[in-house]
């Protein structure tokens, strides 16, 4: 049971000063707090400073690395808060395993077969269009052998392989088969019958087919699908067949290389909303300039940043006593991020000024830190994170001089940030109601 005593105000904070009457209150009795024994001592409080000044920022990564990624994704979506944005998925294409052709043989037809894993967003009771263009340049990784988010390979837009139209099935659901042009089959089978014998070939083939691009109408397509990758899928299948004293059907598959030359970009089209004025990774938009919204978004690279600008301040009422614990409360915008949507794991690390030197918090077993998340999943107005930053908190007091340019970012699991668009949007401090905030909580000694 909590009793509130008093009220007051000091250095700028607000206070609650609660007498600690039992262990009732277990955010108060983790760690080396043991009520019980101070109260025998001393008169102790428990000071919780509920609305420690902090400032958030929304901020965005340059870039990222999207090659090697496990899924491909395509499609398009309207965010409520961030606009219209889209992925496209590039690979190299791999010359078939044998350049055998039977002059008896007959060309039928050829596909592309995609094997979608599951994952999907937005409207999947509308129509997807599916678009595969052949690259006018070969995939070329940057030098230190990565493609990132940003990377694009030519192609003409009006000169498609082929197309589909469907309706996307949420799950895994069955193989998307999309016919390709006779002409490209045509093309296959020349260089096959052309170079069969050559020492080259395989070179030659990767010289002359530079790969795909798999893209959405985005006129048309409202939702994002994401595609196994694995060593035999997606691939180019070729159909053929010979009749003898029955028909023969043979098949002949060519893949889709997935390796560091495979890889997602993602595309922002939107440039008249708050968040496109990050022109940089160094630059932040305060959560006063965007109507206390912040963004954390996987593909994008949107995080969100906090800032202790007053930390100083907490020096001055060490004398009083000493941290019991400090957190992090990040209530998700109820709204634009309903609780079923809500990311499962956020992470969080320390970086500088220029939102560069990035070290992660870690736990007391030396794993990443992330947020525990509570759902409320009847009125989701209790829904929130909370960080336990105690350690990070008495760590900053101890330096020697405080460095008020550091901050903390939330972000998302790598495997998140490249294989998908999960977003958390966060309701800043200044926001109207259920606000972010970090609350310390203190013991406070009255030695009067």
């Amino acid at each position: 049971m909590n009793i509130e005593l008093y009220k007051y105000s000091v250095f700028g904070f607000r206070f609650k000063l609660m007498l600690l009457l039992s262990l009732v209150y277990t955010s108060c009795t983790k760690g080396s707090l043991n009520p019980g024994k101070v109260f025998v001592s001393s008169s102790t409080y428990t000071t919780l400073i509920d609305s420690v000044t902090v400032q958030f920022s929304t901020i965005k990564l340059d870039s990222f690395v999207t090659s090697s990624a496990s899924s491909a994704l395509i499609g398009h979506h309207e965010h409520a808060l961030l606009g219209s944005q889209e992925v496209k998925s590039y690979f190299p294409l791999v010359a078939p395993s044998s350049f055998d052709w039977d002059d008896e043989e007959v060309l039928d037809s050829i596909v592309l077969r995609l094997v979608p894993n599951g994952y999907y967003l937005g409207d999947t009771t509308e129509l997807f269009d599916l678009e595969v263009y052949p690259l006018f340049e070969e995939i070329e990784t940057s030098d230190d052998g990565y493609l990132y988010n940003l990377h694009s390979f030519q192609y003409d837009e009006s000169n498609s392989l082929g197309k589909k139209q469907f309706r996307p099935k949420p799950g895994k659901g069955s193989a998307i088969e999309v016919r390709l042009k006779d002409e490209f089959a045509r093309e296959i089978v020349d260089f096959m019958q052309a170079y069969e014998n050559h020492v080259d070939k395989i070179t030659l083939f990767k010289e002359r087919f530079n790969g795909v691009v798999l893209n959405c109408d985005r006129n048309t397509t409202n939702s994002v699908l994401g595609i196994t990758l694995a060593d035999s899928v997606p691939h180019v299948r070729l159909y053929s067949h010979k009749v003898s004293l029955e028909k023969e059907t043979i098949i002949r598959d060519l893949n889709l290389e997935v390796s560091s030359r495979n890889f997602n970009q993602f595309i922002n089209h939107d440039s008249d909303n708050d968040y496109s004025t990050i022109a940089s990774g160094q630059d932040k938009l305060v959560e006063t300039a965007s109507n206390g919204l912040l963004a954390l978004q996987a593909g994008s690279g949107y995080e969100i940043r906090v800032d202790f600008p007053y930390l100083n301040n907490l020096l001055e009422i060490k004398q009083l006593g000493h941290e019991v614990k400090a957190e992090l409360h990040i209530r998700p915008n109820s709204k634009l991020s309903p609780w079923s949507e809500l990311p499962d794991l956020v992470y969080i690390s320390e970086l500088d000024r220029i939102n560069a030197n990035r070290n992660p918090l870690l736990t007391s077993e030396e794993t990443a830190l992330s947020g525990t998340l509570y759902l409320d999943k009847v009125y989701n107005e209790e829904t929130f994170y909370v960080f336990d930053v105690s350690d990070y908190l008495n760590y900053r007091l101890t330096e020697s001089i405080v460095d008020t340019e550091k901050g903390l970012v939330f972000s998302l699991p790598s495997d998140d940030l490249v294989n998908s668009f999960a977003s958390l949007i966060v309701n800043g401090s200044s926001f109207s109601n259920n606000a972010s905030q970090l609350y310390i909580y203190y013991y406070y000694y009255d030695n009067q």
